[in-house]
């Protein structure tokens, strides 16, 4: 492969960086009076300005791409039904609701995809962890500041919303933001040797955004997450060991599921929250109505609140216009049908499978990070719409993190004559993947 000097490769670096940061919905919103909403990012929707961004965004992503076309292709094949997912979302155009709409945001959708490849064929998952990791202490400063120095925009009095938003367009998506960088910090301060000080900095800086974001969302899914991380070291344990530890770890853990929901009332109600879940239960109620009537194919990608359908429901809500149905799959069934549903949930998945096995292979706290991952977006999509979404950190990293992983089938593209430093690994990783047991 041709070797990048030092001025691109730290360009390519800063440009990595500052998509991220952007993905995560940070910066944007600053330009407007009012941001955009908790899960979608639709801050400046048809402002040429945010439009002009995302185009950049979009072509030097594709240029950096055709650069190593040949490796490109084969990273972006590890997921085939990745792609499969993304015809959908573009084919449904064709019963779409709102099919302008549907056609505009699923062009958008693939090149927030295609950041993903361009991650997960540029950088291995050490290195796309670092650019993370720059992204989100620059998200964690710049909201601090601003919350400090200009309060009228980094805190939100909405009396339905109150705590502090930071960059973000609403306390939610900062809870949310911050939560996913509380993971990342953790993970650089049990890696990283050097300035291990700043890392704890990070995490510690990170978390307290969560607390003040009052966003009860992030903070349990931040320590459900951190809890799980012990659990899943334990895959790196002999097989004789492992086997009894992760079964027990299930069984607690849906004991635990069980008494939550029988004593849900009183655990809502200590964590300041209604037994609606902030109107979420009603709002899934009226939304499982909706998807029933179009079960296989949905609305079409965005088509559904775009749409008439969309309008009538807003008019049955008593003027309540929610965005998106608050869980990741109803949202994705609404739009995309069972169909869809069932593509995406096969992906994950072989996704979960795959970073389960290399955790297995590579015995390295790095090498958790997909898992983490992976289950931290799982959570999270139970009561916000993080799947499938346009010129967003979560989606840009799903794609990353599933193609970054080994897959059954590893054959011998070189890029530019040179065998890719992580290919061993992952040939290895293959192996244990495609095998019934996982030996120690």
């Amino acid at each position: 492969m041709q070797q990048l000097t030092p001025l691109k490769s730290k360009t390519e670096k800063a440009f990595a960086v500052l998509v991220l940061l952007l993905f995560s919905g940070a910066l944007i919103p600053l330009m407007y009076q009012e941001g955009g909403t908790v899960t979608t990012p639709d801050a400046g929707e048809g402002d040429p300005r945010a439009q002009a961004i995302w185009s950049v965004i979009y072509v030097v992503t594709f240029l950096l791409l055709a650069v190593r076309w040949k490796y490109v292709v084969h990273v972006a094949t590890r997921d085939k039904v990745l792609w499969v997912l993304l015809g959908i979302a573009l084919t449904s155009v064709l019963w779409s609701d709102a099919p302008e709409i549907t056609l505009r945001r699923s062009v958008a959708l693939i090149g927030t995809t295609a950041f993903g490849v361009y991650l997960a064929s540029r950088y291995k998952v050490s290195d796309q962890q670092r650019l993370l990791t720059w992204a989100l202490a620059i998200a964690a400063v710049l909201s601090l500041l601003v919350a400090v120095a200009l309060p009228s925009y980094g805190v939100s009095n909405d009396i339905y919303a109150q705590g502090w938003k930071g960059v973000y367009s609403h306390k939610n998506q900062l809870g949310s933001i911050m939560a996913l960088s509380t993971l990342v910090f953790l993970f650089r301060a049990l890696t990283s040797r050097k300035r291990r000080w700043a890392a704890l900095a990070g995490l510690i800086l990170s978390f307290g955004l969560v607390i003040l974001s009052n966003s009860k969302t992030a903070l349990v899914v931040c320590l459900v997450a951190l809890a799980l991380l012990p659990v899943y070291r334990a895959l790196r344990w002999p097989i004789t060991l492992a086997v009894p530890v992760l079964t027990g770890a299930w069984l607690l853990a849906g004991g635990v599921v069980v008494w939550g929901l029988n004593n849900a009332e009183a655990i809502l109600g200590a964590l300041g929250r209604d037994p609606t879940l902030t109107g979420r239960t009603e709002l899934w109620s009226l939304v499982t109505t909706m998807v029933l009537r179009r079960p296989w194919l949905g609305y079409g990608y965005n088509g559904f609140w775009e749409g008439n359908e969309g309008s009538y429901f807003w008019i049955s809500l008593g003027g309540f216009q929610p965005t998106s149905a608050h869980n990741g799959f109803l949202d994705l069934w609404l739009q995309l049908g069972l169909l869809g549903v069932t593509a995406f949930v096969l992906s994950y998945l072989l996704a979960f499978l795959r970073a389960a096995a290399w955790a297995r292979v590579e015995k390295t706290t790095e090498s958790l990070w997909p898992l983490m991952f992976l289950t931290f977006m799982l959570l999270y999509s139970m009561t916000e719409s993080s799947i499938m979404n346009r010129n967003d950190i979560y989606w840009a990293l799903y794609a990353a993190t599933v193609l970054s992983l080994p897959t059954r089938q590893h054959s011998s593209v070189i890029a530019g004559g040179e065998e890719q430093p992580d290919q061993r690994i992952h040939r290895k990783a293959d192996r244990v993947a495609s095998s019934p047991v996982s030996k120690p």
